[in-house]
């Protein structure tokens, strides 16, 4: 770069510190807001926690709820170079001949990594039993775990084929729980291909935001009533 004079020179120092300083503000008051939500939360987390109900003035902050969510699955898969990670919760869709409720379930947030196929549109009031191993494992251990698809194969085919569709190789999954401690959904996390992953310290990390999980989506109902 050519400067035709000394003032030239200096203007442009000038304009890239301007720059510089606009940016370093930005940052901090990203980082101020997000600081100020997240103690937001956790406020509400312990409140929710302790039984009681969101006071009127939080019913504006309750609304970015999915949006939170959202975000914790973002961290999820940036922090553990997961493919995929999503929340499905359940819920009834009719009544059979019979008179029994079908007990469905739809995912409610996902996040991909580049590259990854999306499930979100498919996955909607599908049949529980679509993922029996999985369902029955959260109602006893509030977690499951698959390192390897193919040993699924003999055991659960039709989710076999579930995740063999979606390309999915490992999978670890935790509960998410209401106030009473009921299974209503679960929390989960897809990676696509093989690798040597820490699958202990990926299930801690798991466990920390399922619970967050759960309260969020519990005082999403209690609002909701």
């Amino acid at each position: 770069m050519e400067f035709n004079t000394v003032s030239d020179f200096v203007e442009m120092i000038a304009n890239t510190g301007i720059m510089v300083v606009c940016s370093a503000m930005l940052l901090i008051c990203f980082i101020i807001m997000f600081k100020t939500q997240q103690k937001h939360f956790d406020l509400l987390f312990k409140k929710i926690s302790k039984g009681n109900h969101p006071e009127d003035d939080d019913i504006e902050f309750l609304d970015k709820i999915n949006e939170r969510i959202y975000v914790e699955l973002r961290g999820l898969v940036d922090s553990l170079q997961a493919d995929r990670a999503y929340v499905f919760l359940y819920h009834n869709g009719g009544i059979s001949s019979s008179g029994l409720y079908f007990q469905k379930m739809s995912c409610i947030s996902e996040v991909v990594s580049t590259g990854v196929l999306p499930m979100l549109s498919e996955t909607q009031n599908i049949h529980r039993s679509s993922y029996t191993s999985l369902c029955s494992s959260l109602k006893d251990s509030y977690s499951w775990s698959l390192l390897n698809v193919k040993d699924l194969e003999k055991e659960d085919p039709f989710l076999y084929q579930r995740l063999r569709y979606r390309h999915t190789y490992s999978m670890m999954v935790r509960a998410i729980t209401n106030s009473n401690n009921q299974v209503i959904g679960f929390l989960g996390l897809d990676y696509c291909s093989y690798n040597s992953y820490d699958f202990d310290n990926i299930d801690k990390v798991l466990k920390n935001v399922s619970h967050r999980i759960s309260v969020l989506v519990d005082v999403r109902s209690q609002v909701d009533k």
